[in-house]
């Protein structure tokens, strides 16, 4: 059964139980090649307990929830 989050304001399916951090970028920016030359900031919200709220690295992953907000911008050269 896939999870519904939404990733920068737009609701996407994932068949997943976590994302990581490059799985998120990647929902975020899907036609963009340049997201990986650059730092984002993850943050995410109404995850599940204990950790509803937080940022993701590189490298770290979350345990998804249905309705989970993800929000991924732009920080800096990698």
């Amino acid at each position: 059964m896939a999870t519904k989050v939404i990733v920068n304001g737009r609701e996407e399916s994932v068949e997943a139980n976590k994302l990581t951090y490059d799985e998120v970028v990647r929902l975020a920016y899907p036609h963009d090649g340049w997201w990986h030359e650059v730092l984002q900031t993850v943050v995410y919200h109404k995850g599940p307990s204990p950790k509803r709220d937080g940022c993701l690295a590189p490298k770290e992953s979350v345990r998804l929830k249905d309705g989970m907000i993800f929000n991924v911008c732009w920080t800096g050269a990698a």
